[in-house]
């Protein structure tokens, strides 16, 4: 059976159908669902919201070289400096951005021509030298040679990142909980109406305050680790206490997610858990009666949340000790 899409946004193909990631792809994560959205809506929210999330954490991905299922390495460009070279940040180390070009003059009628690159962009290297001999000022340039640098100089970069996160970010996180519950429940029941608040606010079409609220990290209620950087969503729906979702990225960034209200199922108690580093994962049912008696009882719930926390994460020197390690230059001779 065929059924609707949930956010049903302009152009919408009314089926679902397009695969949804609950962790986003992007972050390393790896569960999914066809249940949620047609591929136009996952398109749409994808720019809109997902990847303002992915953005903010892109540093944090590439930092810790996280496994992305496409294979995709992601580039933080512009990230530093260093002899006034723009410096990106890969999964390798640090690269200088891009082909830089360094006039230096011998003599009043000799100058020497730099073009310098990194070592991988050698062609790009070569090819800039060929523009400027063809530009009408460095008509008669000769090439004279090519010499590999050695940089020794570290890096200097920022060791601590506090994190702010936007509404449209907050959207991102609800549809992860979202997509995580359709990875557990059957269709029909994400389309009693029961949960269109939260599918409005994903939407953007409800501000929906409170509704997404930092977590207090201590209070996950599962304690097994595949990794000090792993993902974890927890799906609790319970009756008469309402269904919430739990996301915790990189065992750092929590959140809690109203969902629902209400709940007129049974209850339901499951995490997944993956290590974006390793690509570990697990899916466990857990059992509610093992925290009945804990904060995480039902009217309770509310107690877990916390409003307006700060979050940061901070990485040791070691993480950061890297170098820019070899680059290509170019050098040709002008003489006027």
């Amino acid at each position: 059976m065929a059924y609707n899409c949930l956010y049903q946004l302009d152009g919408c193909k009314g089926n679902v159908g397009s695969e949804e990631h609950s962790i986003l792809k992007a972050l390393g994560g790896r569960f999914k669902s066809k249940q949620i959205c047609c591929e136009i809506c996952n398109n749409k929210l994808g720019k809109e919201i997902d990847n303002v999330l992915t953005d903010n954490l892109k540093e944090v991905c590439v930092l810790n070289q996280i496994i992305r299922e496409d294979g995709v390495r992601p580039v933080v460009e512009g990230i530093t400096a260093v002899d006034g070279l723009s410096v990106d940040l890969t999964y390798e180390g640090f690269r200088l951005s891009k082909v830089a070009t360094a006039i230096e003059k011998l003599s009043s009628k000799c100058e020497h021509i730099q073009v310098v690159g990194d070592l991988k962009r050698k062609e790009a290297v070569l090819q800039r030298f060929e523009q400027l001999k063809g530009q009408k000022a460095y008509q008669g340039a000769e090439y004279e040679g090519e010499e590999l640098q050695e940089s020794v100089k570290q890096v200097a970069f920022k060791r601590t990142w506090s994190f702010s996160f936007s509404k449209n970010e907050l959207r991102s996180i609800a549809k992860t909980a979202l997509t995580e519950l359709a990875r557990n429940v059957a269709p029909k029941r994400l389309r009693t109406g029961q949960f269109e608040q939260v599918i409005d606010f994903i939407k953007g079409q409800d501000n929906a305050d409170g509704l997404v609220r930092y977590f207090k990290r201590t209070c996950i209620p599962h304690t097994e680790i595949l990794g000090h950087l792993q993902h974890s969503t927890f799906t609790i729906c319970l009756p008469e206490g309402g269904c919430y979702g739990i996301v915790c990225l990189f065992g750092t960034f929590a959140f809690c997610v109203k969902l629902s209200d209400s709940w007129d199922g049974p209850v339901l108690y499951k995490a997944s858990l993956i290590d974006p580093s390793s690509e570990d994962h697990k899916i466990d049912k857990l059992d509610w009666s093992e925290h009945l008696s804990t904060l995480y009882a039902q009217q309770s719930m509310k107690l877990l949340l916390e409003r307006g926390a700060s979050l940061s994460v901070t990485y040791s020197s070691d993480d950061l000790a890297r170098l820019v390690c070899a680059s290509d230059v170019i050098k040709g001779i002008r003489f006027s």
